[in-house]
């Protein structure tokens, strides 16, 4: 499922136009642009007024600069993107019955029509529109409520609000519902504490499935064959975590579910919060997960995984991949990512990368099995960034210098940004300017006085979204010409 889908048709377009112009600092052709959309110059023109009047009037900072017959976007430097996703999206019938029913449980058509303003009869084709859209993930909308294994709900609406809920929601919706106290639980199970990303992450989680559970969305059945799970509950491992998960549902004084046990463990192993040899230690008792991804790493060896450090890396992203196409079905992609994809390599390898997942899918399952909706995509993006990263020069081939003069906080918090954004990239290194260092590559603050014959990049904003995509363009670039 594509974010847009779930937008008002010009809302859905608007939001793509923004993904595409936030993946280049450089200014677009207006008439390149509409064609991209496949739309007119003229309904081009009036979204390009339309976005910069509904930026204003909801005191977004984001700006459409026009310059004759050019446009180029402009986000102020603490702008997430998941704001502009929200702004997107937010008013959409679509959206509001999938929030409502998240908040509430349940709605009878007469009063969340009244609610929304439209008639019974609308209400009825939206939901019914509505149902397609979530077909991708075994879900429908019926007599009020949300259709299907809760462990699908909770895992929906997972992706869904981690596209849509910014820093400042989270922490808010994290505190009110005390979350956090939680956390411990779950560190027990990382045996210590969880990086800042992967503990945002698990808390979002935790307070997803709390509320699906609360609100008793979805039906009770395990959503997974007995095969796949005794596999799993018969390891000694699982049982280690599954003593602290019992401990965490007794924290919450509700009833122990052995799935909803299962589902905490697998949503663990395939979103990438916990650590790597804990992840690991899981992959090393076998299954499915385990199988599929060295099959994968047996396809990818001719791309250089010769080191043990860099196998180690990819084993740990591709059996998320796995574990995700395994336990979960579809996926909710959001259109900035594909835009990002479409602008690096990812189209280049796209064929190559779809072959793959198609010969790991018939080996495990016996049967060509490629054709899980937006998962597809999902994985294909996700499979394609491992390659560009096996693709990258070695350790310390890459060194970028930040050449910025600023109070001693906003330097950190820039360097933090830039760093987190090459997490996954351990061969690059980022650190302040020092002119007796040599770099690759130098990024110059936003309102640096600065001047070099050596190769640089000015920010836009405060390592801002159009910087960062800047950085990993560059650093797709550097893997390419290798």
């Amino acid at each position: 499922m594509r974010l847009s889908q779930l937008m008002v048709k010009s809302q859905a377009i608007q939001y793509q136009m923004l993904s595409q112009l936030a993946c280049q600092a450089e200014p677009h052709e207006v008439k390149q642009l509409a064609s991209q959309l496949k739309i007119s110059l003229a309904t081009c023109e009036k979204y390009l007024a339309q976005i910069n009047d509904l930026a204003r009037n909801e005191q977004v900072p984001l700006i459409l600069n026009r310059r004759a017959d050019q446009v180029r976007l402009v986000m102020g430097p603490e702008l997430g993107w998941q704001a502009i996703s929200q702004l997107m999206v937010v008013e959409s019938t679509y959206f509001q019955i999938l929030d409502y029913l998240f908040k509430q449980g349940q709605f009878t058509n007469g009063w969340l029509a009244d609610s929304l303003a439209i008639s019974e009869a609308t209400l009825n084709r939206k939901i019914s529109e509505l149902n397609q859209i979530l077909a991708d993930f075994n879900l429908q909308v019926k007599n009020g409520q949300l259709k299907g294994s809760k462990h699908q709900v909770a895992y929906f609406y997972y992706q869904l609000y981690s596209l849509l809920l910014g820093p400042d929601e989270r922490d808010e919706l994290v505190k009110n519902y005390q979350i956090r106290d939680y956390l411990p639980y779950f560190e027990a199970i990382n045996k210590g504490p969880f990086k800042p990303q992967a503990a945002y992450d698990l808390l979002l989680w935790l307070y997803v499935h709390q509320q699906v559970s609360y609100q008793d969305l979805g039906q009770d059945h395990s959503l997974w064959p007995d095969k796949i799970m005794n596999h799993y509950q018969n390891q000694a491992i699982y049982q280690r975590i599954r003593h602290h998960l019992i401990h965490y549902y007794g924290r919450q004084a509700g009833p122990i579910n052995e799935a909803d046990i299962f589902c905490h463990f697998v949503w663990l192993l395939s979103h990438g919060v916990l650590s790597h040899a804990s992840h690991l230690q899981i992959l090393g008792f076998g299954g499915p997960i385990t199988a599929a991804t060295n099959l994968t790493i047996h396809a990818l060896s001719s791309q250089g995984l010769g080191q043990s450090r860099l196998r180690e890396v990819v084993m740990y992203q591709t059996s998320q991949i796995y574990a995700q196409r395994i336990f979960f079905t579809g996926a909710v992609v959001d259109d900035f990512a594909i835009s990002q994809a479409k602008a690096s390599a990812y189209v280049k390898s796209e064929n190559q990368i779809d072959s793959l997942l198609r010969q790991v899918d018939k080996q495990i399952y016996k049967d060509n099995v490629l054709g899980q909706g937006d998962m597809d995509l999902a994985n294909s993006m996700a499979l394609a960034r491992l390659v560009q990263y096996i693709r990258l020069p070695k350790p310390s081939q890459i060194k970028i210098g930040l050449v910025l003069s600023a109070d001693r906080p906003q330097v950190d918090l820039v360097l933090a940004r830039l760093k987190q954004a090459t997490a996954n990239s351990p061969e690059v290194t980022i650190s302040l300017y020092d002119d007796q260092e040599d770099y690759d590559y130098l990024l110059v603050g936003p309102n640096q006085t600065y001047q070099s014959d050596q190769t640089y990049y000015r920010m836009k904003g405060w390592a801002c979204q159009l910087d960062l995509d800047h950085l990993m363009a560059y650093l797709e670039q550097v893997a390419s010409s290798i």
